[in-house]
């Protein structure tokens, strides 16, 4: 618009100067002036019209800290060239309430496709969502400029830097569920409703364990060994609830979620299967993840990139054994959102602020 606006007092001052002086070369000046925006005002339509404007990103995932990068793909199909485009890029991460925009001029030539390499810094782990809301392509002399219809958005999963959580390895307990669907496949058990292996009969062995079928066919005596059910005797209640200041802008979500992982992390170490279990209060219900090895940690990681905080008051531990029930644990721990995490109800480590700490 400001450059529109000088270009018609300057039209204007020609326009006085021709009549002023009765210039024939100033009237012909003018004359081209006034025309001139006409044609261009339609190539510039007809352009972003044409125009087609992606997004991409390589590789959509990085480490907390480190550059991300994206590229803008211009395809101009006309023969004119794009010589003015401006893209707003409007990138922030779902955890804050904070945009960051930018402002990028790119340009392309006829029946070609130009591309645009660009990079962003991740300070906060999560996901980082990275729109181009906005493209308007500009006639040649950058008086009027029209928008490329279109959106285009991507997303990069930003990754947290886990520590060493220093987690005690637990006693091996009995198994204390009532049921359960998983079994250890390195040990037999006494559970009659899954056969771990036959075998031949050893000394000790009760009558009632006797394959009569396998003995008949290997002429041996051979016994049935029980499966031995293994559960998780350790749940994790991470408690997102916060006061509502501290939930306008989530300023401690990467010390927390590094925190979770890092416990995960730590208990799976340290031979602790365990359930994950925290409220979601888009849904208004109760989600759990069961941890048995490193790569649930990862699994947890794309889960927990939904999960937002709560002013409401949540007892997930009552809501878990009402969804749940006839489920014990021998160890039950809680994160509250001041990164404290509590083992039975009483303190059992905290995280300070300069960093990880035991």
């Amino acid at each position: 618009m400001k450059r529109f606006i000088i270009y018609c007092i300057g039209a204007a001052a020609t326009a006085y100067l021709a009549i002023l002086y009765e210039n024939s070369l100033l009237v012909t000046f003018l004359v081209i002036e006034l025309l001139l925006p006409v044609p261009l005002f339609f190539v510039a339509k007809r352009t972003a019209g044409k125009l087609q404007v992606r997004l991409l990103v390589p590789i959509p995932i990085a480490d907390r800290g480190e550059d991300v990068s994206f590229e803008l793909r211009l395809w101009n199909p006309t023969v004119l060239p794009v010589m003015n485009a401006d893209i707003r890029i409007t990138y922030w991460n779902q955890f804050r309430n904070q945009k960051t925009t930018k402002k990028l001029t790119v340009w392309a030539d006829g029946r070609s496709q130009s591309c645009y390499q660009y990079q962003l810094a991740s300070e906060h782990w999560g996901r980082l969502v990275i729109c181009a809301d906005r493209v308007r392509v500009r006639d040649y002399l950058g008086l009027l400029s029209f928008v490329v219809p279109g959106e285009q958005r991507e997303i990069i999963s930003v990754l947290p830097g886990l520590f060493d959580f220093p987690v005690e390895a637990e006693e091996e307990l009995p198994y204390l569920s009532g049921e359960s669907d998983d079994f250890d496949k390195g040990k037999g058990g006494d559970d009659p409703s899954e056969v771990f292996q036959v075998r031949p009969y050893r000394a000790g062995d009760r009558l009632q364990s006797i394959h009569w079928k396998m003995t008949a066919r290997s002429e041996e005596l051979m016994v049935k060994e029980f499966s031995l059910p293994v559960s998780c005797q350790t749940a994790v209640f991470l408690d997102l609830h916060g006061e509502a200041g501290e939930l306008s802008c989530w300023e401690t979500a990467d010390d927390y979620l590094e925190t979770v992982l890092s416990l995960e992390a730590g208990l799976l170490e340290a031979g602790s299967r365990n359930y994950a279990a925290w409220y979601d209060r888009s849904s208004g219900e109760l989600f759990r993840k069961k941890m048995e090895k490193p790569e649930d940690v990862h699994e947890l990681t794309g889960m927990l990139f939904q999960v937002m905080p709560y002013e409401e008051t949540v007892d997930i531990e009552q809501m878990y054994r009402s969804r749940y029930p006839g489920e014990n644990f021998a160890v039950i721990f809680r994160l509250d959102l001041q990164c404290r995490l509590w083992k039975g109800g009483t303190l059992y480590w905290e995280r300070v602020k300069t960093g990880p700490s035991g």
